[in-house]
């Protein structure tokens, strides 16, 4: 028989389709689109990997007030966080934890970050959009009205934690900050709290964490 090119191979089948409602089907869809979602992030293992080194090293050296973790959308939500409605903006982020200022880090691919310089823990009127320009760099108002994005004054550092240089400079401005927040700290000796309760303030110093 004359091999006329065609072959009458199925076609191979698409498990992350559910293709009916019995418990087999839904626990070979589960698997599929589960390992489809860590092969997604496999990309920022490393990264993520480079912040908790990073922070590890603080805490070995008594800094035990310096954390990482990552922001959940619950997370972000509390500092007022969230995309503009129908955005389809999948960025990761970390929330970097100094004493009781936050800062939010956006994790991205080959060991890259960009660390947003306001304290988040700093009480916000308005919810502030991540995937708008208007969160990452100052802006000012023409006299007409017109809000314009000042591309020169961005409200973020970039770092390549892969490089030397990029990551002394990302440790200096941690240390830099968790000094001032500890010195802050210490003078908590003088309060005297009010019987029966244990209120604490929102730190609200200002951060070395600005753009160079």
């Amino acid at each position: 028989m004359a091999d006329d090119g065609i072959t009458n191979e199925a076609p191979a089948t698409d498990d992350t389709v559910l293709k009916d409602s019995t418990t087999a089907s839904l626990s070979r869809t589960f698997r599929a689109l589960s390992a489809d979602a860590r092969t997604g992030l496999a990309a920022f293992r490393p990264t993520l990997a480079k912040l908790n080194e990073f922070v590890s090293k603080f805490q070995s050296v008594g800094m035990d007030q310096v954390g990482i973790e990552l922001a959940s959308f619950d997370t972000l939500r509390d500092y007022k966080l969230m995309n503009r409605p129908g955005s389809d903006n999948h960025s990761l982020y970390a929330v970097l934890s100094i004493y009781d200022a936050r800062f939010l880090v956006w994790v991205q691919e080959d060991n890259k970050i960009m660390t947003y310089t306001e304290n988040l823990n700093k009480p916000q009127a308005n919810i502030q959009f991540l995937d708008s320009d208007e969160f990452w760099y100052k802006t000012e108002r023409s006299s007409g009205g017109t809000l314009k994005i000042n591309r020169e004054e961005p409200k973020f550092n970039q770092y390549d934690l892969s490089v030397e240089e990029d990551a002394v400079k990302f440790m200096s401005a941690i240390a830099e900050t968790t000094a001032a927040l500890a010195a802050n700290d210490s003078l908590r000796e003088f309060d005297v709290p009010q019987a029966g309760t244990n209120n604490r303030s929102i730190l609200k110093i200002a951060s070395p964490l600005k753009p160079k």
